[in-house]
């Protein structure tokens, strides 16, 4: 992660990237969680406090932009994706799962109480179905968190197991322990479908 904590581009007056897609300058939530846990593994790394600074600039960001899905908070995307045939808002399992673990290392590090209850209400966004605009699909043995939640089910790897990373960090830290829940359930599901790879 550490690369992305010198990001080449434009921040925006929150200190985060601003990234371009189809032409527009956007806030993307993957973004925001990437610069943020390339930074704090930054400043482990060397004690700078620019380091420092990036990471709680974008921790600051999830917090100011959280908003409801379900009973818990997420990240929407704002912008429409017609490869699948997606619309804004939307919410994808890859930026939650990387929140969720941004989250946990921020309260891990600065001890702050907000940051844990947030990490608490962002797990709880892994509940909502995709009937309801989140993310999550049940399926025969589990659950699949779609990174992008489209009518049919697409089951991306890497938003898949970033979700189940963020889970399972959130769940072994203590931070969040009921997170161990839909880790399994979404373990199962993607067992059931791993055959379905071609690499």
């Amino acid at each position: 992660m550490i690369p992305k904590a010198d990001y080449p581009g434009k921040l925006n007056d929150e200190g985060v990237p601003v990234i371009s897609v189809a032409g527009q300058s956007l806030v993307v939530p993957v973004s925001i969680a990437l610069y943020g846990l390339g930074s704090y593994e930054a400043f482990i790394g060397t004690q700078k406090e620019r380091y420092a600074d990036q990471a709680l600039a974008a921790l600051g960001w999830l917090d100011r932009h959280a908003t409801p899905l379900g009973n818990g908070i997420g990240w929407p995307n704002t912008f429409n994706f017609p490869l699948y045939d997606i619309s804004a808002p939307w919410h994808s399992s890859i930026a939650q799962g990387l929140a969720l673990s941004l989250l946990v290392r921020g309260s891990l590090w600065t001890g702050e109480g907000k940051w844990r209850e947030l990490a608490r209400d962002c797990h709880r966004a892994f509940r909502v179905p995709m009937e309801s605009r989140g993310f999550c699909r049940k399926v025969e043995s589990g659950l699949i968190f779609e990174e992008y939640p489209e009518a049919r089910l697409n089951c991306v790897f890497n938003g898949m197991c970033q979700a189940l990373i963020g889970l399972w960090e959130a769940a072994q830290s203590g931070v969040v322990p009921e997170a161990s829940a839909e880790f399994d359930g979404g373990l199962r599901g993607l067992q059931q479908f791993l055959p379905q790879f071609d690499h």
